[in-house]
C-alpha cells in the first residue's frame, strides 16, 4: 500500500508535463518540492509520534490518580471487621 502515494505522484507528474510541456523542469521542480514537502511532513509526524507515547502514558496515569484521588468517598459498612461503633455519650436514664 506504500507504492499508492508513489503511484498519484507519478500521474500527477505526467498529467503536469503533459499539460504544460513548454516548461517541463519548471512542472517538475514544483512537483518535486511538493514531494519532498509531502516527505518531510510525514517524517515529522511520524517522528512526533514515536516522541509522544511516553508522554501518553504518562498523562494518562496522572489523569487515573487524579481522578481516583477526587472521587466521592464510598460508603463503608460500619458493621465491618475492624470499625468500632460510635456510641453517643449516655447519662442517668429518669425513673418512669
Amino acid at each position: 500500500m506504500r507504492s499508492a502515494p508513489t503511484v498519484q505522484a507519478l500521474v500527477l507528474l505526467v498529467v503536469g508535463y503533459a499539460l504544460l510541456a513548454g516548461e517541463p523542469g519548471v512542472v517538475i521542480g514544483v512537483l518535486g518540492a511538493a514531494l519532498l514537502a509531502w516527505g518531510m511532513a510525514r517524517h515529522a509526524s511520524a517522528v512526533l509520534r514515536v516522541a509522544a507515547a511516553p508522554l501518553h502514558a504518562l498523562v494518562v496515569k496522572a489523569l487515573r490518580q487524579a481522578r481516583a484521588r477526587a472521587a466521592a468517598p464510598r460508603q463503608e459498612d460500619p458493621d465491618a471487621a475492624g470499625h468500632t461503633r460510635a456510641r453517643a455519650p449516655s447519662g442517668l436514664l429518669p425513673a418512669v
